[in-house]
């Protein structure tokens, strides 16, 4: 069943038609969370904008994860995605297992917009954003280590 309903929706997005699906996992948590109900739409894949919430085909599941930059490999146009609360990026999405782009999500009775006028996510500010206060997250953990190493050493040369 799961298959037939991502398929049939695959084929309305191919002929311009929004489809709506539920969300699941944490993965662009708190962007997305569990059952909110995302709007997917699919413009040309040249035309994605970093920043916005792509949908693309993992397997036999489809994944909404954040665009930071795209870069041509080999002569192809490859998307670098990654999920709001992930640390990695995913592998290259190119354009035979994109699915679209997330423009709306409804969570209870609340429908946000994703995406402005231009392809643009008008929630964040900067695609890299993100990706900076993950790094900065890694610093402040390092450092917080290092600090707790040293004071035990500290304690324990002291006596």
């Amino acid at each position: 069943m799961k298959t037939s309903i991502l398929s049939i929706s695959r084929e309305l997005l191919n002929d311009n038609y929004t489809v709506r699906l539920k969300t699941k996992g944490y993965s662009m948590y708190p962007m997305l969370k569990p059952n909110d109900i995302i709007y997917i739409e699919k413009p040309p894949f040249q035309e994605l904008k970093p920043s916005s919430i792509v949908v693309f085909k993992r397997e036999d599941r489809w994944v909404a994860h954040r665009l930071f930059f795209s870069i041509h490999k080999n002569g192809q146009l490859i998307l670098k995605t990654k999920g709001d609360s992930c640390i990695n990026f995913d592998e290259d999405v190119t354009e035979d297992k994109y699915i679209g782009r997330v423009v709306f999500r409804k969570r209870g009775n609340q429908i946000k917009s994703l995406s402005d006028e231009n392809g643009y996510n008008p929630i964040i500010f900067h695609p890299y954003l993100h990706y900076i206060l993950h790094i900065m997250a890694k610093i402040v953990r390092k450092k917080l280590v290092l600090i707790s190493l040293l004071q035990k050493k500290s304690s324990v040369s002291s006596q």
